[in-house]
């Protein structure tokens, strides 16, 4: 069994559902559960977004086990390892764990279709999967927090400003100009990534998820799917599918 350790309020939380003593996979010595009661307990109501993402965190090494030992085998091969992507990147080694599991929830809600990853966080990522189920690759910019932080450490006067605040179309200070500029620059890049990638890929289906998902989205025009647990959901699906019992 492969087990992973958690705190004591994410254990009571866990405890208290129902999936978990279904599963009866919890060491009450030591407080560590199996991947695939991790699996069970991820979606249930009781566990709110950042509760998922510590639960999953703690299984990132499991996860990057798990991937590793993917990238050495041909992606047709049936083995214990297997992902439901093919991955068509030129450096696999170098993927970040996230923009994997964030397209293997893609391609579970979207199976047979084009589809734009756009992941909002730090950084923001555009990944393409193909309608195959190929993982083609993608691009990688700064995000907004990123943004205003280099035009502060990368000028002489402009200040470091946090990214809540008014956001007009256009500025009409110093720090309204910096904030718009940062957050209206991500979404007219994602409104240009759609815009371009939709003349290629007509029925592309888009996602939009991170931690700035729901900011940028009542930004854009085009069409777009939030989901702020696409992530969870690929992270989830690669422990059902692999972690041992």
């Amino acid at each position: 069994m492969h087990a992973f350790t958690f705190s004591f309020v994410l254990l009571s939380k866990i405890l208290s559902c129902e999936s978990y003593h279904r599963s009866r996979k919890l060491d009450n010595q030591n407080g560590t559960l199996s991947g695939r009661t991790i699996a069970k307990c991820l979606f249930l109501p009781e566990m709110g977004l950042n509760d998922r993402y510590r639960l999953l965190g703690r299984s990132r090494s499991r996860c990057r086990h798990i991937l590793d030992s993917h990238r050495v085998r041909s992606p047709s091969h049936s083995d214990s390892s297997e992902l439901p992507i093919k991955i068509g990147y030129a450096t696999p080694e170098t993927l970040g764990l996230d923009r994997i599991a964030a397209v293997v929830g893609a391609v579970m809600q979207c199976p047979d279709k084009a589809v734009l990853i756009v992941d909002a966080g730090t950084c923001v990522t555009y990944d393409l999967l193909t309608a195959d189920g190929t993982f083609a690759g993608g691009n990688i910019a700064p995000g907004i927090r990123l943004r205003l932080r280099a035009m502060h450490e990368h000028t002489g006067k402009l200040p470091l400003i946090d990214d809540a605040g008014e956001t007009p179309e256009i500025g009409f200070s110093t720090e309204t100009a910096m904030r718009a500029g940062a957050v209206l620059g991500v979404a007219y890049e994602i409104e240009g990534y759609i815009a371009r990638l939709n003349k290629v890929y007509p029925d592309l289906f888009v996602f939009l998820t991170g931690g700035d998902a729901l900011k940028l989205a009542a930004k854009i025009k085009s069409r777009i799917f939030v989901d702020e647990n696409l992530v969870l959901t690929g992270l989830n699906r690669i422990l059902q599918e692999n972690a041992k019992i």
